[in-house]
């Protein structure tokens, strides 16, 4: 199987990504070949090539470095696809460095995330 994203064709061993989600459990996804990682309903913009390896990476079991400039990507796909423990230490890191990460995006003005409202609102 294969994800999409910026017309980058992302290839994944579905087994190992299943350890660590539940998303692909409906048999909707078992005969597709390719499916688009993000889509115009996804309400995140901070995605990046480097946040979709680094989440992708992570469902292969390979090591990854979460960032004050990924961790948002990160916490919206890992909630997307169910990833549950990728979801905890993305909100965990949050927690750590939220003065970082708002100072990120007010630096920024191209992302918007629901994330970095609620971060802002609760610490402003």
């Amino acid at each position: 199987m294969n994800f999409i994203c910026f017309n980058k064709v992302y290839p994944i061993k579905l087994p190992i990504f299943n350890k660590h989600s539940s998303f692909f459990s409906s048999e909707i996804y078992e005969q597709k070949r390719n499916i688009e990682l993000l889509n115009e309903y996804d309400l995140c913009t901070s995605h990046t090539k480097e946040s979709i390896e680094a989440f992708l990476n992570y469902c292969q079991d390979r090591e990854i470095k979460i960032e004050v400039s990924n961790v948002i990507s990160i916490e919206s796909l890992s909630r997307k696809y169910f990833v549950e423990e990728l979801q905890k230490l993305s909100n965990k890191f949050i927690e750590k460095h939220y003065k970082e990460i708002i100072e990120y995006f007010l630096s920024r003005k191209e992302e918007k995330s629901p994330k970095y409202e609620e971060l802002i609102s609760t610490h402003f």
